[in-house]
């Protein structure tokens, strides 16, 4: 409580950022096993190798863009949103506003930045400990039914449809 907006934002950044990081491995580690190991059909595997590719493509374009270029230009959004009457009310200048959004911008890069280099294996450690009780409640779940299924198969079974579910909008 009583912390600044800003910095509470960058720490749920970091937070998704080492749940993104964590999933974006387990989709690669499951459909590399699915391809590999498992007698699958050849449209499956076709879906499958579309999926690495995509999310292997994701990993890079948000490498590149994290280490390149770390800060995006917020001056023409404080164009568009200036003309709202609840922002105008707080801000008697147009560039009044542009620095505000551009100071808020440089606050929340550094807490980003500093949470996720200070907690990197922890949150890396309750990254993984997140997702393996996703998988082990799905895996419980089956075991209270009295159904024997390899916890690697629900693993993979889990990962992927998190990652359907979450293309599904699209």
């Amino acid at each position: 409580y009583n912390e600044d907006i800003t910095k509470s934002i960058g720490a749920i950044l970091t937070d998704k950022a080492y749940h993104f990081l964590i999933f974006f491995f387990l989709v690669i580690a499951s459909s590399l096993f699915l391809l590999f190991f498992v007698n699958l059909s050849f449209t499956l595997k076709i879906i499958l190798e579309i999926i690495l590719v995509v999310v292997l493509s994701l990993v890079f374009i948000l490498f590149g863009v994290y280490f390149k270029r770390r800060k995006i230009n917020v001056r023409w959004v404080g164009d568009k949103l200036y003309n709202l009457k609840s922002i105008k009310k707080y801000f008697k200048k147009k560039e009044d506003f542009k620095n505000h959004l551009e100071e808020q911008q440089e606050v929340l890069i550094k807490t980003f930045e500093d949470s996720f280099k200070s907690m990197f294996f922890s949150g890396i450690l309750l990254s993984v400990l997140f997702w393996m009780f996703i998988c082990l409640s799905s895996w419980f779940l089956f075991f209270s039914l009295g159904v024997e299924v390899g916890f690697i198969s629900v693993v993979m079974v889990v990962i992927i449809s998190y990652l359907v579910g979450d293309l599904a909008p699209i």
